[in-house]
């Protein structure tokens, strides 16, 4: 259980990055104002921590919203510090990034426990 949770949080963590640093590539590309990294964000850590909670609980199969729940620490804990290392501060768009990251983390790991095994 505790190396399901983490190889899901380590997962996650690196997907966020992934994806912020692709997004980040394309708002400069395009020359879009800075006022678009926010939602972006949001997106990115909500993508994130939804494959975290999939990952987390598809080995196990129960559970999902529990476990979902704890594979959103690390995301969670990157986006904070992405903030506070960005020099905004945590401020309420840091803790609406937050909400829809553990939002998002509890219903990947509702899915994943819900999905049917394939069975030949």
């Amino acid at each position: 259980l505790l190396i399901s949770l983490l190889i899901g949080n380590s997962l996650g963590v690196a997907i966020f990055f992934i994806l912020l640093s692709i997004a980040s590539a394309v708002i400069l590309k395009k020359g879009v104002s800075s006022g678009a990294y926010t939602p972006v964000s949001i997106i990115c850590s909500g993508a994130a921590a939804l494959m975290a909670g999939f990952i987390s609980v598809c080995p196990i199969r129960k559970n999902g919203l529990l476990l979902g729940l704890c594979s959103s620490v690390l995301p969670v804990a990157c986006v904070v510090i992405s903030a506070a290392a960005a020099g905004g501060g945590v401020s309420i768009k840091t803790a609406i990034a937050a909400a829809v990251a553990v939002a998002c983390a509890c219903v990947g790991g509702i899915l994943s426990a819900n999905m049917k095994k394939k069975t030949r």
